[in-house]
């Protein structure tokens, strides 16, 4: 039966691999380089309209290397991705499948330009202890203490990364790989999403000491590990597909008050009889918790019935219990005996970045049960800084602050650079504009030292010469003459009963050139026309 288990989740693992490949994959040819099989990738980012080509790792056919480098580039273009949407084919065949030394690699170094590893990627790396990231890679983290390889923005799908979406928060992970010699092992509050493979076979895995701030266990995250019980943390909301199946040592798990989903198989093939589920729980997906016809105990903390395990149990045969946890002494032990109680349901209290944070467990008697053991270390502050530079008045500094608590520091003091001082010339006023007295200013922060104080409009005069009288700006020249040209003279158009008894050429200067503009100067009417009177005026005024 197990083996045919086996078959059919490899089907389900292979359908579920084609739904999330890209489009473009199977028709892409597939290159060799050294112990290398890749594919050339063509990327368009929306928002600089360029296309670039990126290469993907889709296997690796070393077979006697203990040391292994990923490349950066090949053929000048960044390697980026570790993926196959072929994995469960290849899977069959140990000499087809990535990293084919898995029995004997020990050592892996990541390049900077790699972004994305598919947790099946290093499924089955059984020797795999020491990953070593270049220091300009941003995107992994790898805990040696824990044997542990991190993703950053680690909740990011597969889409996420081919499309450079970078909407989360760039500090959070993702568990990726652990190394398979690690019996306890301990997951950090920045953790937010345990992959789908990540702990894949894991059977030296006993304990995991989860923290808050985990959001999802993926699929198959923790299948056919060793572990005995499992404390899901509070603000898990999702257990995914086969998370925990054929984990045939594992007897018991508490789930949180803000659990909603539980996909299929999910404890399948575990050693649980009894489920505690809160009356958070939305959806739980087929024969998640053991064949058609579990013989096991399922409660639900809940008033009434419970929908949703009702409609469970239409799918698989199993029997629940949906009228609410037995919370009363009668449960079938002794409350008075500390080792008799099962704590089947959590509440939490989250850390900070200096104050530890608890989780209580309560015993559906009633008893709540915390202590030293269930604290949640402080999540420590998320360091950053930004350098403020000094002004004219202000000494610049080094900030370092926590950006979730605002806790910060000062140092690297810059002195203030002072003032500078720039003199502001002084604008002459016309007839119609106000003019400035000189000032001066600082150009760096507008500190003015000297105001400028407005001269206001010099206004407009009359001016009189030959009987002409013009208005006119006070500094500009008069000038009067008249024209004796005839030809200039015949120019000038009259109407028919009109002609013209003088001509003159009327002229405002300043420094001998014209200065005042056109349609601006007015003169009186000091010249004698013929009947009819009329006044005619030439001026070479613009």
């Amino acid at each position: 039966m197990k083996k045919i288990l086996s078959v059919l989740i490899a089907v389900v693992m292979i359908l579920s691999t084609v739904a999330i490949a890209p489009l473009t994959a199977g028709a892409l040819e597939t290159y060799t380089y050294r112990d290398w099989e890749y594919q050339i990738h063509s990327m368009y980012d929306a928002k600089t309209n360029q296309t670039t080509e990126e290469i993907w790792i889709t296997n690796y056919k070393g077979t006697s290397e203990k040391k292994v480098t990923i490349p950066n580039e090949i053929d000048g273009k960044p390697v980026t991705f570790l993926y196959n949407n072929k994995i469960f084919n290849n899977y069959q065949d140990p000499e087809d499948m990535h990293f084919a030394n898995h029995e004997i690699m020990t050592d892996l170094t990541i390049p900077e330009n790699l972004r994305y590893i598919e947790g099946w990627m290093l499924m089955n790396c059984t020797a795999l202890k020491n990953i070593h990231i270049s220091s300009q890679n941003k995107y992994f983290d790898f805990d040696g203490a824990n044997g542990i390889l991190y993703m950053y923005q680690g909740s990011k799908t597969y889409n996420d990364a081919i499309h450079g979406l970078t909407n989360q928060d760039p500090n959070e992970k993702g568990a990726v790989f652990c190394d398979f010699s690690k019996h306890i092992v301990t997951i950090p509050s920045r953790v937010t999403t345990i992959r789908a493979y990540a702990f894949y076979n894991h059977e030296n895995l006993e304990h995991i000491n989860f923290h808050a701030g985990l959001k999802l266990i993926d699929d198959y995250a923790f299948y056919n590990t060793g572990l005995t019980e499992v404390t899901i943390p509070y603000g898990v909301t999702e257990i995914g597909y086969s998370a925990f199946m054929y984990s045939a040592e594992l007897r018991s798990v508490t789930f949180p008050s803000t659990i909603k989903k539980i996909e299929s198989q999910a404890f399948l093939e575990t050693n649980i009889f009894s489920y505690y589920l809160p009356s958070t729980i939305e959806e739980i997906g087929y024969q998640a918790f053991g064949y058609s016809g579990y013989s096991g105990d399922i409660y639900v903390d809940t008033d009434g019935s419970s929908d949703v395990v009702s409609q469970y149990n239409k799918q698989s045969g199993s029997k629940s219990h949906g009228g609410g946890l037995p919370f009363n002494p009668d449960v079938g032990h002794d409350p008075d005996k500390w080792y008799d109680h099962i704590y089947i349901m959590s509440a939490s209290i989250p850390p900070t970045c200096t104050a530890f944070g608890l989780l209580i467990y309560i015993c559906p008697c009633g008893r709540l049960y915390y202590g030293t053991d269930t604290l949640i270390p402080p999540t420590g502050h998320n360091w950053q800084t930004k350098r403020v530079y000094p002004t004219c008045t202000e000494q610049g500094y080094t900030l370092t602050y926590c950006a979730n608590c605002g806790e910060s520091t000062k140092s690297d003091f810059r002195k203030a650079y002072g003032h500078r001082k720039v003199n502001d010339a002084a604008v002459a006023p016309t007839a119609t504009t106000a003019g400035k007295t000189a000032g001066s200013h600082c150009p760096d922060c507008g500190l003015v030292f000297e105001q400028q104080q407005l001269i206001p409009p010099t206004g407009y005069t009359q001016k009189e010469k030959q009987g002409v009288k013009v208005t006119a700006e006070p500094e500009l020249e008069l000038s009067v003459s008249e024209v004796t040209d005839e030809a200039t003279i015949a120019d000038i158009k009259l109407a028919e009963d009109q002609e013209a008894e003088k001509v003159l050429d009327i002229k405002l200067t300043k420094d001998g050139e014209n200065a005042q503009p056109e349609g601006t100067p007015s003169s009186g009417s000091p010249v004698r026309m013929k009947t009819p009177v009329f006044i005619t005026l030439r001026t070479t005024v613009r």
